[in-house]
């Protein structure tokens, strides 16, 4: 398990006094709704696309952009300054010269990160043995470049908790973006209609950011300080980009070795549609409770655990229930949703659901990313990656790729001992309300799949 002094066991001090600053629980649970509105509105988006898109596209396309995604996002974190935790948590998160400095920092990895896409796309379309992944990772990388200019008024809004302006954005650029995706796809019906909607979704979100947020705009600037703090602070988050990485991308770029790209293409589908509340919980883990957390540190431990508590209670509330459904009827989900040929995955959409429960009864967001500890989340990242190569191997052997599936999916059980240590060890630990949300989900998703088979 993670180490951790002393001094970071402790949450806070008992006698600690600090009060909330006014209006922080209605920003919170405004932003909660604003951000549970954005995504919810994007996965509607996502299920029309896909829906349409199923239909018009053949499934190696998406086997394609499975891999051209698993290259960008591993560029992506391979280069992470944690720029956005930085700017959240940081005393000077709300001057200009350091947001000016910032944006700097993230123009210049935009660039870094093309640059690596130009230089590693032929020996990545070498390993897969298909020659056209070349051209998709360059011009896809171009995305990162365009992401690489948005403006700083998106990290202001997420550190003060005020993100209805910026939820619309996006959502209205999503959109947008699948409209262009649906359009391009009757057009050309190729590959290349995922890559120009991927372009055009980046630049809409880029140009809004600058003239659709009130605010000073960026400028060019470097102050050493901030540069310091910003790297300091994000060298951890880097290596645990890196470490996150290699745990969420591994199924993809193993079955892409060893299986066609048919079946990697109803993986990534099958996967997609699971992961669609764990997704939704990270969004609220990032967008509302870090900020939170973060106003919230001054607090005394009693009272902060009495928050846990809340914020755990509320979270199984909203994620766990929807959880039980793709559990237990997962196929049919599938097969009502998506063309035949994707059939085949309706038992990896129950079997990812299922194993995703413990995460959300255990999670309670990034606490200790908030306190500024972002070495204890490499630490975690380390163990997850550990714990996803040993289930992982372990499935393989058992029971070949459909061992390997589930192997994968597994993972995520040993790592609930491992969330539950760190809390144990921050002293804000609840065991009761795990024993209430695994309790009630095991009962719940054993009484559902005998009554389906039963019916069904």
């Amino acid at each position: 398990m993670p180490e951790i002094s002393e001094s970071e066991t402790a949450v806070l001090p008992a006698e600690a006094t600090g009060a909330p600053e006014p209006g922080l629980i209605r920003r919170s649970l405004t932003g909660g709704a604003w951000t549970l509105f954005a995504y919810g509105g994007a996965q509607v988006l996502r299920l029309v696309s896909n829906l349409v898109l199923t239909r018009l596209l053949a499934p190696e396309y998406f086997g394609q952009m499975a891999l051209v995604n698993v290259f960008l996002i591993g560029v992506n974190m391979f280069s992470d300054l944690g720029l956005g935790p930085s700017v959240v948590q940081s005393e000077r998160g709300g001057e200009r010269r350091f947001l000016n400095t910032a944006w700097t920092l993230q123009g210049m990895r935009g660039a870094l990160i093309w640059l690596l896409c130009i230089a590693g796309a032929w020996p990545f379309a070498h390993f897969y043995r298909d020659p056209m992944l070349v051209p998709l990772v360059i011009v896809t990388g171009l995305t990162a470049v365009i992401s690489g200019l948005n403006s700083t008024k998106l990290l202001t809004a997420f550190r003060e908790i005020s993100i209805g302006r910026v939820t619309l954005i996006e959502l209205g650029s999503q959109i947008l973006t699948v409209a262009a995706t649906v359009a391009f796809a009757s057009v050309y019906s190729s590959v290349w209609a995922l890559v120009n909607a991927a372009l055009f979704g980046a630049i809409l979100k880029m140009l809004a950011s600058h003239y659709l947020i009130p605010g000073p705009n960026d400028r060019w600037a470097w102050d050493a300080a901030a540069v310091h703090e910003l790297i300091g602070f994000g060298k951890w988050i880097f290596l645990s980009t890196v470490l996150s990485f290699a745990t969420n991308s591994a199924a993809s770029l193993i079955l892409g070795r060893f299986v066609s790209m048919t079946e990697v293409g109803v993986f990534s589908i099958a996967v997609t549609l699971a992961s669609v509340v764990g997704q939704a919980y990270e969004q609220i883990g990032s967008k509302v409770l870090f900020p939170l957390y973060a106003k919230l540190k001054t607090e005394a431990l009693p009272q902060l655990r009495t928050r846990v508590a809340k914020i755990r209670l509320s979270m199984m509330a909203l994620f766990v229930p929807p959880l039980w459904v793709l559990s237990v009827f997962g196929q049919q989900v599938v097969n009502l949703l998506l063309d035949h040929r994707y059939h085949d995955g309706g038992w990896i959409l129950r079997l990812f659901a299922s194993c995703a429960i413990p995460s959300i009864v255990t999670g309670i967001g990034p606490f200790y990313l908030a306190l500024g500890n972002s070495r204890l989340m490499m630490l975690n990242s380390a163990i997850r990656l550990v714990l996803y190569v040993a289930s992982a191997f372990t499935g393989l052997w058992w029971g070949g790729t459909h061992g390997l599936i589930v192997g994968i999916a597994a993972h995520s059980l040993g790592m609930y001992v491992v969330d539950a240590t760190i809390q144990w060890r921050y002293r804000i630990w609840i065991p009761a309300l795990d024993a209430l949300g695994l309790g009630v989900s095991a009962a719940v998703v054993l009484m559902g799949t005998r009554w389906q088979g039963a019916f069904w």
